[in-house]
């Protein structure tokens, strides 16, 4: 019996397989099933709709032109994440300088709180919203930390490889993450 996990897995390692052999299909596959993931990550980084489409080609042509060496020592998804992150930090730091994407990314932080919440009563909507709200006043890496897992369901292993930190830092800045959000919650939201 084999779990989606470790069959997923699989179908990723055959689509790298596919792609390093040529298979354009399977390139477009790959492509197509994380576009919208990979613009939506973007965009929080370079808050430039034309940029963040930018930074996401950019990252599947170098994986096309690579193909024959291209390599993942990670899950395929938290690969993708890594790349969109570098390639957007990069390419901002360029532009406009890594500080002031910092204060721009802690700023002007964009959640879809709609779509998570639209099949939610009114009471959980407005909890939902609160805990964004929270989250977007957090700092930045403890902020990334909890968007990644809680949003992208990206492992603390798969962030840390992403973020370029250890998984014990990521663990930290879960923690006080949901310190943060346990003691800035309005306790009226709590009750039923």
């Amino acid at each position: 019996m084999s779990f989606p996990a470790e069959k997923k897995d699989k179908t990723n390692q055959k689509l790298v397989q596919a792609i390093k052999a040529g298979d354009k299909n399977a390139f477009e596959k790959l492509f197509y099933s994380h576009y919208n993931d990979l613009c939506n990550l973007a965009f929080k980084i370079t808050k430039c709709p034309e940029q963040a489409r930018d930074v996401v080609q950019d990252v599947f042509l170098k994986i096309w032109k690579k193909r024959k060496s291209w390599e993942i020592n990670i899950s395929l998804r938290a690969y993708l994440y890594q790349a969109i992150w570098n390639q957007a930090l990069n390419g901002k730091s360029q532009k406009d300088g890594r500080r002031e994407l910092r204060e721009k990314f802690s700023k002007d932080a964009n959640y879809n709180v709609e779509m998570e919440t639209i099949h939610r009563d009114d009471k959980t909507q407005q909890l939902v919203a609160e805990i964004w709200r929270i989250v977007d006043a957090m700092a930045d890496r403890r902020k990334f930390v909890f968007v990644l897992h809680r949003k992208h369901g990206l492992t603390y292993k798969e962030i840390a490889k992403v973020m370029g930190i250890t998984r014990k830092t990521v663990e930290n800045h879960m923690g006080l993450a949901l310190e943060e959000i346990r003691n800035s919650i309005n306790p009226d939201l709590l009750k039923k």
